[in-house]
């Protein structure tokens, strides 16, 4: 009887996952719904109180994915992000004939605009095409398309998943610099401590030229983004922006406390 079972059970498996998301989520459910009818049964019937929670938690979590997933690819969000787009593009060949200065200058003109009553999503496509414009004069990248529309999938709160390759670091930079408008800081989390100085260095440049401070918050140390540090040269900047993506360049992370770190943009 337990082979059959196990047997069912696996066939049971190899049908839902050819199944629909839909199916998944119905079978998530009804899971869902044994284990609380089942909770109210004795620990050595239900198979133990340590393993309940376990699993309950593991199904919450797997519907929260569920529903940010089914969110995030539903009609709404890529309508909105076309739209974000359609007008971030329109805005490109305007912020092209910005000089440095007059670039920067569209933080504050941005922070202005948010403080009148404006939204975020309001301000959307302009941060967004001030960071393309400040992307292509410093890195020598320019977001695509595809880049914008992930870029407002995450400020919208959602997930978005990206292949190796597909440039999330880029992509990053546009909902950080459209939330630290706020004025409340951004923290852009990612794995280890390599990958947070390498990305401060590489994509600090970006928020830099917008007028933006960038900090960085390591295991045992800090540090704030400082072109100056240590002198800027021409080489040393064409190195970083053709090496950014595999190599630090320390001489452009001033060290700070942990305080003024976190009091960064």
């Amino acid at each position: 009887r337990k082979q059959l079972r196990e047997k069912k059970q696996l066939l049971e498996r190899r049908r839902l996952r050819k199944g629909s998301l839909q199916q998944r989520r119905q079978h998530v459910k009804e899971r869902r719904n044994n284990i609380l009818i089942s909770s109210a049964l004795p620990a050595s019937l239900s198979g133990g109180v340590c393993l309940l929670k376990k699993t309950l938690i593991y199904l919450f979590l797997t519907m929260a994915f569920f529903d940010v997933f089914n969110k995030s690819s539903g009609v709404a969000v890529p309508k909105e992000a076309e739209r974000i787009v359609q007008e971030v593009n329109s805005l490109e060949e305007r912020f092209e004939k910005y000089t440095d200065g007059e670039l920067k200058g569209q933080t504050k003109l941005l922070k202005e605009k948010l403080a009148k009553g404006s939204s975020l999503n309001d301000l959307a496509p302009e941060a967004f095409a001030a960071t393309r414009e400040s992307a292509k004069r410093t890195l020598g990248q320019r977001h695509f398309d595809v880049q914008i529309i992930g870029g407002f999938v995450l400020h919208e709160g959602n997930i978005s998943e990206m292949r190796t390759g597909e440039g999330k670091t880029l992509v990053a930079t546009l909902p950080a610099y459209l939330n630290a408008l706020r004025g409340n800081g951004v923290h852009i989390i990612t794995v280890n401590d390599y990958l947070a100085k390498r990305d401060a260095v590489w994509m600090g440049q970006v928020y830099y030229a917008l007028g933006l401070s960038v900090g960085c918050v390591v295991h045992d140390a800090s540090y704030i983004y400082d072109p100056s540090y240590k002198g800027e040269t021409k080489e040393r900047d064409e190195e970083r922006d053709e090496l950014g993506s595999f190599k630090v360049e320390e001489s452009y992370l001033r060290p700070a406390s942990r305080k003024e770190a976190y009091a960064a943009d």
